[in-house]
């Protein structure tokens, strides 16, 4: 974030365990360089979302890949998606199509290799258009959801 508030306009969202934590181990000028949200509803996600040019999706360390409803709505208003993994795009290629320009692999490591390649790439997405296309319908992912929901259920109780 150090080697982006330079050039972009950068928010987080996030409350909970281990943010006070977050703040302090950052550098006191960036912190406040930072537009910090402790929590956006879900009916103001969409007007967040429309205000940004890309989000980060640093998943890797997770034990097992997961599909983020954030990510979705991010992937379905054409929203760009910083990453840390090479096989992102597995995880959502059953439910959307997403564009090649919409996903840009970093490494967190590489701070300053990947902001010059984060910069870039922003430029370069404002010229192009971003939208994505569905593979299944609303109510077909709230059913898939569902039935992973009962079936974890059913599993506790045998």
């Amino acid at each position: 974030m150090g080697h982006l508030v330079p050039h972009f306009e950068c928010w987080i969202v996030g409350q909970g365990k281990g943010l006070k934590e977050f703040k302090l181990g950052m550098d006191k000028e960036l912190v406040s360089r930072i537009q910090w949200f402790p929590f956006v509803s879900p009916w103001e996600m969409p007007y967040l979302l429309n205000q940004l040019d890309a989000i980060f999706v640093f998943e890797s360390a997770l034990p097992h890949p997961v599909v983020s409803n954030l990510v979705l709505e991010a992937i379905s208003s054409g929203l760009g998606i910083i990453i840390d993994r090479l096989n992102f795009t597995e995880t959502y290629r059953n439910i959307v199509t997403l564009n090649q320009d919409q996903v840009l692999v970093v490494s967190p490591f590489e701070t300053s290799l990947s902001a010059s390649r984060i910069e870039q790439w922003v430029e370069k997405r404002a010229f192009v258009d971003h939208n994505s296309n569905q593979r299944i319908k609303y109510q077909e992912y709230i059913t898939l959801n569902e039935m992973i929901y009962v079936d974890i259920l059913n599993s506790e109780t045998k």
